[in-house]
């Protein structure tokens, strides 16, 4: 993860340098949390608030383990990240099943528990590739660029 900027300087290593969207458009740390901002309303609390109304009228083994994370990793899938968006959903699945049976937990407190990982998953992924992407760092394909 060395890149370079055109002197061939590594910009990791130069405090002076920001990333930027392009030439003269730094990325600004609003930009970053207006993205974790949409990320958490769209991917976590409106789901989650469906989640609930449907924990209220199905039950908490459809609402929370079938449906429970279904928009975040469908993001995931879209975005192009199916082996995640898969293991993701197969991970949290297993996760809230053992927490409701045997441990007992509420459906209330699942919803809001289990709902973080696919969230989180996706505003990294998006924070990483947009610092990368505009500190000339990764390229067009999602790879790194020495």
């Amino acid at each position: 993860m060395n890149a370079r900027n055109d002197e061939g300087v590594s910009m990791l290593m130069s405090p002076g340098k920001r990333p930027s969207l392009g030439p003269g458009k730094p990325l600004r740390r609003g930009a970053i949390a207006a993205l974790l901002t949409v990320v958490f309303v769209a991917l976590y609390l409106v789901p989650n608030l469906i989640d609930l109304t449907l924990l209220r009228q199905t039950g908490p083994w459809v609402s929370c383990v079938v449906f429970g994370d279904i928009v975040g990793c469908a993001i995931l899938f879209i975005i192009g990240l199916r082996v995640t968006a898969v293991v993701v959903y197969a991970f949290a699945t297993a996760v809230e099943a053992l927490l409701l049976w045997p441990i007992g937990v509420s459906g209330a407190s699942l919803v809001w528990l289990t709902g973080l990982l696919p969230a989180v998953v996706v505003a990294v992924f998006l924070c990483l590739r947009l610092t990368l992407s505009s500190a000339g760092g990764i390229s067009k394909r999602g790879t790194e660029v020495e």
